[in-house]
């Protein structure tokens, strides 16, 4: 049916009855399909009475307020076909940015005016441009191309109609679009697909493929089960970016400026395209000439096929075998190398000949050889797949490589083994990463083993100081006791005399827990160093010759010198008995700066400027396991009673006390090397109680004191020597009593000598309690577990003094004047 061709009557009456014929008679139609107005007018004319119950589905309608009212409709659904005018303006405008006027072709028939007045209303969308039209109405075909001369470089050019003059001439389509190509020189757009080819450039096109595909895709829905009712009218015009590639290149416009999803058509065609049958002829012959040959030689071209591929599969092997960032290797059935590849030589450092001289033992480490021995007989037995391991390799240089390595046993097709198949990643950074691990957490666990064992030191020197301070305190009582001169006497100066020795062993524990109250003032080492060395040449057998190397600019150090001797003798000491022939013992001082790197491995010292105090021997020299364990309390090498294993031990917590750090280098008979790191000084901040050694006088005789003890022997020492210096003397067994007995009598307590180590309240609580009441009062604090900081937090809660044990009646009359002297 044309319609707009065939307008009668009589041509609409008779495709209809032809219709009910067919509907009647014939298999039932499933979709009425309709193109155009005019189609769907009809169809909806039908609907109720020829096409009852079948579904429509429109397209190509240029009605859109009466296509898109079928969205009412529950059996009529479709496309909208409709111009993207202002699309294609904007297209033109950005392929033709120098454009100022834009000009629409039009003539007097409807549809063309209808589109003139939309061309018009988009004129406000464009304010740059001017919007005018040449219209042929107002003129004949001959003006017509005058006119069309005259549009300069300047104007951009769109066709909407142009078919009547108005001297009633008439022109089809293509001899319009044929007389506007010839006399335009400016690139022609349009609205609609079917100008192309003729003389139009291009534009976003209405296609009546685009708009047929859209209506047979709704079509297909319906047909696979979907309800008419579900599928709405498309509003949207599938309209699409369409350009005729010759105009493009007559005008010099580059593809890559059009949109995204342009279509280009009539691109030239290719050689393959314009000869297409003689192609197709030629092919045959050649694919019969090559059945032919097929035929006569399959054998041989399988054959030839197979060894390409076998040269390909190798070409594959070979770059990867070559290129891999492991090492890959080859080895025959007994271990001896066929292949290597090129990281595995760099590796190893042996060149690929080389390689071929040596077999899997000649490199692998001795002790790892058995493993390596093992996995090639599992691997031939059958007893695994693959196997992996971890061992060492001698390098040509002799230097030791780690390396993974991954073994398999290649088999052939009847299953017999070929050859092995090994993967080498080179681990040496993660094995020193490891190695270096083990180092700190070994070095870490030295330290935690040596504060736990500072901590029992430190309780145990507790309690054997008060016992100390006892003993001390009877024999001193005793002594006071007896004649000048008598037996007794010279008896009970001994057991002083041992006590003190206990006293010094209890010292030497405390630094070595490190929890002595230690001296620190600046210290020039060099001089320390030369004055030892003096007391050793005296001390040390003559055999043994003593070198000092000191450096002349060394700094000072912040350090005891009481301490820094013992570190001296001790080491000294250690040394000779290394040395019983006799040879050299050395020490050296220089300054040097630890940097991050050294600290990350010894974490008790911080970076900056340290002065290295270094101590060696010729000696006999120690093994790895002596090595880790010489710092370790009451260990000793030497013959039983003849060492108390705390020499090194003390000397280790010496230096740590100090801020510093110790290492110790040995070997077998290469003797032994001792390196101390000390901060150099800093702040003085040198500590202590300055007491006089023999006056027994009271500076303020009469004076009332609490003493406070949960050690009755102590109590009653401590009374004694207080009352016969002239002192009035109260004591208490526990924190919770000095206290109440301080609330009562405060006023007549003239000072409070009070033990921190107490059960119950605690001398820490009591403190802070007796200066809460009192914050005038006088208090001396004592206590034998010695710890430096815990001097610095009752001195900064308000005691006036400490006092450690174990102490003599010099020692805590001197320190009883010294504070009520203040």
């Amino acid at each position: 049916m044309d319609t707009k061709r065939f307008k009668q009557k009589e041509n609409r009456d008779n495709f209809k009855e032809s219709l009910r014929f067919k509907l009647a008679h014939l298999k039932p139609y499933d979709i009425v399909m309709t193109a155009d107005d005019n189609a769907l007018n009809f169809a909806l004319d039908q609907q109720n009475d020829l096409l009852k119950g079948l579904p429509i589905i429109f397209f190509g309608v240029n009605n859109v307020d009466k296509a898109l009212e079928q969205n009412d409709n529950e059996m009529v659904t479709g496309v909208v076909e409709d111009v993207s005018m202002a699309d294609t303006i904007s297209l033109m405008l950005k392929l033709h940015p120098q454009t100022k006027k834009m000009v629409a072709l039009v003539d007097a028939s409807p549809s063309g005016q209808a589109d003139l007045k939309r061309f018009y209303d988009l004129e406000g969308n464009f304010k740059d441009v001017k919007f005018e039209d040449i219209c042929l109405a107002d003129m004949s075909f001959d003006q017509f191309k005058q006119r069309l001369r005259e549009i300069g470089d300047d104007t951009a050019v769109l066709l909407l109609s142009a078919y009547h003059d108005n001297q009633g001439k008439s022109l089809q389509f293509h001899d319009s679009l044929d007389l506007i190509a010839r006399n335009l020189n400016r690139p022609l757009y349009h609205l609609w697909h079917h100008g192309l080819g003729e003389g139009v450039l291009g534009g976003k096109l209405v296609s009546h493929f685009d708009q047929g595909q859209s209506a047979a895709l709704m079509a297909l829905k319906v047909l696979k089960g979907t309800p008419l009712r579900d599928i709405s009218v498309s509003s949207q015009s599938p309209n699409r970016y369409y350009f005729d590639h010759r105009q493009l290149q007559r005008f010099r416009l580059d593809e890559a400026g059009l949109p995204p999803d342009s279509v280009v058509l009539f691109k030239p065609e290719s050689f393959l395209h314009k000869n297409i049958m003689m192609v197709l002829w030629l092919l045959f012959l050649f694919i019969s000439l090559v059945t032919i040959v097929i035929v006569l030689v399959f054998n041989a071209l399988q054959r030839r096929r197979s060894e390409e591929k076998l040269r390909e599969s190798e070409g594959r092997f070979r770059s990867t075998f070559e290129q891999a960032a492991v090492g890959i290797l080859h080895l025959d059935l007994k271990g001896e190398f066929l292949r290597v590849n090129r990281r595995f030589c760099d590796m190893l450092g042996y060149s690929r000949d080389e390689f071929r001289l040596l077999s899997l033992r000649d490199i692998s480490h001795p002790e790892d050889m058995k493993t390596s021995e093992q996995m090639r007989v599992d691997l031939l037995s059958g007893k695994a797949d693959k196997m992996s391991t971890e061992k060492r390799y001698i390098r040509k240089d002799g230097s030791m490589m780690w390396g993974h390595l991954t073994l398999s046993l290649r088999l052939d097709e009847q299953g017999l083994p070929v050859h092995f198949i090994g993967v080498i990643e080179d681990i040496g950074e993660r094995k020193a990463a490891e190695e270096e691990k083990e180092k700190l957490e070994d070095k870490l666990l030295q330290s935690q083993k040596m504060e736990a064992l500072g901590t029992l030191a430190g309780g145990v020197a507790h309690d054997f100081n008060n016992l100390l301070a006892a003993i001390l305190g009877y024999s001193e009582l005793a002594l006071d006791s007896v004649k000048e001169g008598e037996d007794c006497a010279e008896d009970l100066e001994q057991l002083i005399k041992s006590a003190e020795r206990g006293r010094e062993l209890v010292r030497q524990i405390l630094t070595f827990s490190r929890k002595m109250q230690v001296e620190l003032q600046p210290l020039d080492l060099n001089k320390e160093v030369k004055r030892v060395s003096e007391i050793l040449k005296h001390a040390l057998p003559k055999m043994i010759e003593i070198k000092i190397k000191l450096d002349p600019d060394l700094q000072a150090i912040a350090a005891d010198q009481t301490q820094i001797e013992q570190v001296l003798l001790n080491l000294g000491s250690n040394a000779a008995d290394a040395m019983p022939q006799g040879g050299t013992l050395r020490i050296e001082t220089s300054n040097v700066v630890l940097d991050e790197q050294y600290c990350r491995r010894h974490a008790e010292v911080s970076p900056g400027p340290y002065v290295l105090l270094e101590v060696a021997d010729t000696g006999s020299g120690m093994d790895e396991n002596t090595l880790v364990q010489i710092f370790d309390p009451f260990f000793t090498t030497k013959d039983v009673g003849k060492g108390t294993g705390l020499g090194l031990s003390t000397v280790f917590g010496i230096i740590k006390e100090h801020g510093g750090a110790i290492s110790c280098m040995s070997e077998i008979g290469q003797g032994t090397v001792f390196k101390m790191f000390l901060p150099v000084c800093g702040e003085q901040n040198g500590q202590g109680l300055e007491m006089g050694k023999d006056s027994h006088e009271a500076a303020n005789g009469g004076a009332t004191i609490l003493f406070v003890d949960d050690e009755q022997a102590l109590r009653e020492i401590a009374a004694i020597h207080l009352m016969r210096a002239g002192y009035k003397v109260i004591t208490a067994d526990s924190g919770e009593l000095a206290l109440e007995m301080y609330k009562a009598g405060a006023k007549d307590i003239d000072l409070v000598i009070l033990d921190l180590s107490m059960p119950g309240l605690g001398g820490i609580f009591c403190l802070k309690e007796i200066l809460t009441f009192d914050s005038a009062a006088t208090v001396l604090v004592t206590s034998g577990y010695s710890e430096d900081t815990q001097r610095k937090d009752v001195l900064a809660m308000g005691a006036k003094e400490y006092l450690p044990k174990p102490n003599g009646k010099t020692q805590l009359l001197s320190a009883v004047r010294a504070v009520l002297n203040k």
